[in-house]
């Protein structure tokens, strides 16, 4: 397997989309429906990657990103966050924004927004993963 793949969206069509299409390039793929279930797995399975939506129940993308960039566990995890258009500009979009504008949480690695554009979003993670095996 080129690498497992930690999705974590409150929206059940889109982790089944993205699940079906990231199984289908060959990764190995686990999900959790809401930010809190998303920070359990993502210390049980430590993937590598992991892909955030920003609105979600239980513990929003903005407080799950902070969460594991201090976790020393999951800190070098990377991290795509995908979101819809209207919640990247939401209060908690821009909120997200600010923190690492003002460096209070690193950079996220990528921000797609949904719909996503497919063959630049697989062609990323297949990228970023074949370079940070090599390395």
């Amino acid at each position: 397997m080129p690498g497992k793949i930690l999705i974590i969206d409150d929206e059940p069509d889109i982790v089944m989309y993205l699940t079906t299409l990231l199984e289908d390039h060959a990764y190995n793929v686990v999900s959790a429906s809401d930010g809190q279930a998303g920070l359990e797995l993502a210390k049980k399975e430590i993937p590598d990657l992991m892909c955030l939506d920003i609105m979600m129940p239980k513990k929003t993308g903005v407080t799950l990103y902070q969460e594991i960039k201090t976790d020393p566990d999951l800190k070098h995890i990377p991290c795509i966050i995908i979101s819809a258009y209207e919640s990247a500009y939401s209060f908690k979009g821009q909120a997200f924004r600010r923190l690492v504008k003002d460096k209070t949480i690193p950079p996220p690695l990528k921000f797609f927004e949904k719909p996503l554009d497919i063959p630049v979003f697989l062609g990323f993670i297949d990228d970023f993963l074949s370079e940070a095996k090599n390395k």
